[in-house]
């Protein structure tokens, strides 16, 4: 038996419950494989100020947990220690951010099913959920980055980071400073250390392979950043999608892609809340007054700057992944850096050119002191 209907969301993490909550003139039916919102977790949780902005005037300021003024950067030059008047960054409880969204998303009348797995049909507008067939006008495909409707029509991503974290309990910690460290056991990524509290932490690291025992990774981090760890509440990860969004946003205006799926991802950072923030209430209210043009319009202004972080990411993967890091704290030193730039990466490729003589004279001499030794 075939079902019918308006509009079908595939996935109910923040992108698809965000993107559902703009829909308000057309019933939405959200399809979820797991057993409740939340699951897994697999998010750092480290906003900026503009994202933070945008989901606490919908949800309120209870969805964030802590605020930092300072970010240490540890790289294989020196210790960059940047330190902000105005918050820089923010920590949001994801678990509790996708539950708010869930409300409001029921508030309007929605549906969601739970523990529901679906594939794509033969025909853009069909899939099976579970052993039911449908049939809808439009598929928001929010099912992450291993999607399933990406696959059949677009490909897969090209390559990931995979993400590893730890939530331990810890002290002698600044609650308002998070680090970001950068050295061989992780080449091609970073590190990082967030307090969530004074005795309790964020730790974890991204990688493209797999070499060295995580244990020891988690090792070097605690050691480097000079805390005491404690017990170990649970550990756990996820893939971030190392790839320049889709060209369109959409296929035969029947199915389009949000979130990790698209993706619109700080390919640098691997953080993918401000690209959703930014493009799913625009998805949601398009597809609301069926303006797809709109859509795609906006959509093209806005992949340009991701498209340009992923090259340049690309490119930081060559050069050393900690250049940017002593970039940004000579950018920071010249006064020249905003709290809006941590959402806003490509304002700093403008900065960059402002202190590019310094910076070109500090790497040259890095540069001849490695061979030196």
């Amino acid at each position: 038996m075939v079902q019918y209907g308006r509009i079908a969301v595939i996935g109910a993490g923040p992108a698809g419950l965000l993107t559902s909550l703009f829909i308000r003139n057309h019933d939405v039916y959200v399809f979820e494989e797991h057993k409740r919102v939340g699951i897994p977790e697999h998010c750092t949780g480290l906003i900026g100020v503009e994202t933070a902005d945008f989901f606490t005037k919908i949800l309120g300021w209870k969805i964030i947990d802590n605020v930092f003024h300072s970010i240490f950067f540890h790289t294989p030059k020196s210790v960059f220690r940047l330190y902000f008047k105005k918050p820089i960054a923010y920590h949001i409880v994801r678990p509790l951010l996708e539950e708010e969204l869930l409300d409001k998303v029921y508030g309007l009348g929605h549906v969601v099913y739970f523990g529901v797995r679906v594939k794509p049909d033969v025909k853009p507008g069909s899939f099976r959920a579970g052993d039911r067939s449908f049939h809808v006008d439009k598929i928001i495909a929010s099912d992450g980055a291993s999607s399933v409707f990406r696959l059949k029509y677009f490909g897969k991503i090209k390559s990931y980071i995979y993400g590893v974290q730890r939530l331990i309990r810890t002290s002698n910690v600044d609650p308002y400073v998070f680090h970001v460290l950068y050295n061989n056991y992780t080449p091609r990524f970073f590190q990082w250390f967030v307090p969530l509290d004074y005795d309790i932490a964020l730790i974890g690291y991204g990688t493209t392979k797999h070499i060295f025992d995580p244990e020891k990774i988690f090792y070097k981090i605690i050691s480097k950043i000079g805390v005491s760890a404690g017990s170990t509440i649970k550990t756990f990860g996820g893939l971030i999608p190392f790839d320049k969004p889709l060209s369109k946003p959409g296929f035969r205006n029947k199915i389009f892609f949000v979130g990790d799926s698209i993706p619109l991802t700080k390919t640098y950072t691997g953080g993918g809340l401000y690209g959703i923030s930014i493009y799913a209430p625009v998805l949601g209210r398009s597809i609301d007054k069926d303006n797809i043009k709109e859509l795609n319009n906006y959509y093209s202004s806005i992949r340009r700057d991701f498209v340009l972080e992923y090259y340049l990411s690309k490119l930081s993967r060559t050069i050393g992944y900690w250049i940017p890091s002593f970039i940004v704290s000579k950018i920071h030193e010249a006064g020249l850096l905003s709290e809006i730039d941590y959402d806003k990466h490509i304002r700093l490729l403008f900065k960059t050119l402002i202190v590019a003589p310094l910076l070109f004279i500090n790497i040259i001499a890095f540069h001849r002191k490695q061979l030196l030794h």
